[in-house]
């Protein structure tokens, strides 16, 4: 809806947009409760710093993971266009994939860490890879099933990778260098993925870049997953008779 507004109105749809999302962001912020962090050993006290290996981790897996996604998002309708496919295909495509991921996203408040942080983090991010790579086949399902698959596993991953951040580090300076490293992703994805692309339009060869930084995303997730995982485990009650 937006991008048909901007070619008749211009950039100011988009930036009124913005500010209309950050307004209620910052309204619903006042309707937060008290913030009480728990001092529990699976966290790293904050005044003790985090450890730099894990963190480093994190941050290079939200980095690559935005890289990639972005590099795909940026430039899907030029994908339809490339495999000659029906422009009202593509267009619909990518409105039930972004629609699919509404419900996505809920599950992941529902599910929680019910089955720990590495697995529907390895399970989310690859199949956000199987979506992305099946933007590679000339064809309106496979089109209509990369959407669905990218965007709807996509929603579930991010969730769980920002999660690292903010358990490794209760004092939130992770979560705010990782915040910068994803905004640096969603910028930097859509350059480097022109550059690949080229003026010879190789976008075969941008989406197998993009498929390969994420699963290195994905590889790169898992020691600060398994790791808190493990120090849940350590700390969960025993039950007793």
């Amino acid at each position: 809806t937006l991008g048909s507004l901007v070619t008749t109105l211009g950039l100011a749809p988009t930036w009124l947009a913005l500010i209309g999302f950050s307004t209620v962001a910052i309204v619903m912020v006042g309707a937060l409760g008290e913030y009480r962090v728990e001092k529990v050993a699976v966290h790293v006290v904050a005044k003790r710093g985090f450890a730099i290996l894990p963190a480093a981790l994190v941050v290079a897996a939200v980095l690559l993971f935005q890289i990639s996604e972005m590099a795909i998002f940026s430039f899907v309708l030029e994908i339809g266009r490339f495999h000659e496919l029906d422009a009202t295909l593509v267009g619909l495509s990518v409105a039930a994939g972004l629609w699919f991921a509404i419900p996505c996203g809920l599950f992941v408040v529902w599910w929680s860490l019910r089955s720990g942080r590495m697995r529907p983090l390895v399970v989310s991010i690859a199949l956000t890879a199987v979506g992305m790579h099946l933007y590679s086949f000339a064809s309106g399902p496979a089109f209509l099933a990369a959407s669905l698959v990218f965007s709807g596993s996509f929603t579930i991953a991010l969730p769980y990778l920002l999660g690292l951040a903010a358990e490794l580090d209760v004092s939130g300076r992770l979560v705010s260098f990782v915040a910068s490293a994803s905004t640096l992703g969603l910028a930097s994805g859509p350059i480097l993925a022109a550059a690949v692309i080229g003026d010879g339009g190789d976008y075969p060869l941008m989406i197998t870049a993009a498929v390969s930084g994420m699963l290195v995303a994905m590889f790169a997730s898992i020691y600060p997953a398994r790791a808190l995982d493990a120090a849940s485990t350590r700390l969960s009650p025993v039950p007793t008779a």
